[in-house]
């Protein structure tokens, strides 16, 4: 198990080595509309984060509040992070096992102020994979499995997820640590960086069909 923090305006993961997920420090790296820092305007990534962390008590209903928040927000910042890599709006597809989740509330206020441009699509998948077989193959920047919302169908949903996501795009995905789905996702992606904070859930994390080196 590993550990989340902010250290030095850096958002750091920590397990066996550290991992900067995002550093604020590091200006020319963001090429997004809204500044890690500025005199000029409250809306800067950190009080992003801030305000989603503050928001999330009512999100989350209160329910493993603090460690919940924590995962939220380990996932907020890879999304920023992907998000400020470039300028350009991104097409967004979020699977999930209902119509709405506290993930794509996440999400979707991130979106309003980083890249308003960006399209979302959310499908519910509660029924199985089915939903996604229409897609085109790689017709997606980012794929996001919300596999903590009741999905089943693990492997079929995880095997759709590559099939959608385009080669050098993100995938990300928050299970529960025993499900089938876990499993079918760490399978599948198996270059996904793999990151919990205990032993009930799990994220991962990939930039998909690159060359890497086994």
């Amino acid at each position: 198990m590993g550990s989340f923090a902010i250290r030095d305006s850096k958002f750091i993961y920590s397990e066996n080595s550290e991992e900067i997920l995002l550093d604020l420090n590091d200006y020319f790296s963001n090429k997004g509309r809204v500044p890690f820092h500025s005199d000029l305007t409250d809306v800067t990534v950190p009080n992003l984060i801030v305000d989603l962390m503050d928001a999330h008590e009512t999100m989350c209903g209160g329910s493993e509040e603090t460690l919940c928040c924590a995962y939220y927000t380990l996932m907020d910042v890879m999304f920023i992070r992907e998000h400020v890599k470039s300028k350009y709006p991104k097409a967004i597809l979020v699977i999930t096992g209902r119509e709405k989740s506290i993930l794509v509330e996440h999400i979707s206020f991130l979106l309003d102020h980083i890249q308003p441009e960006s399209e979302v699509y959310c499908i519910d998948c509660s029924e199985g994979a089915d939903a996604l077989l229409q897609g085109t193959d790689e017709s997606f920047d980012m794929v996001i499995v919300d596999g903590i919302t009741g999905l089943n169908s693990g492997y079929e949903i995880s095997e759709e997820a590559h099939r959608l996501v385009k080669t050098g795009g993100f995938t990300l995905g928050y299970f529960k640590s025993s499900s089938s789905l876990c499993d079918a996702f760490e399978t599948t992606f198996r270059h996904a960086k793999k990151y919990s904070l205990n032993d009930s859930r799990t994220i991962f994390a990939e930039i998909c069909k690159v060359t890497i080196n086994d």
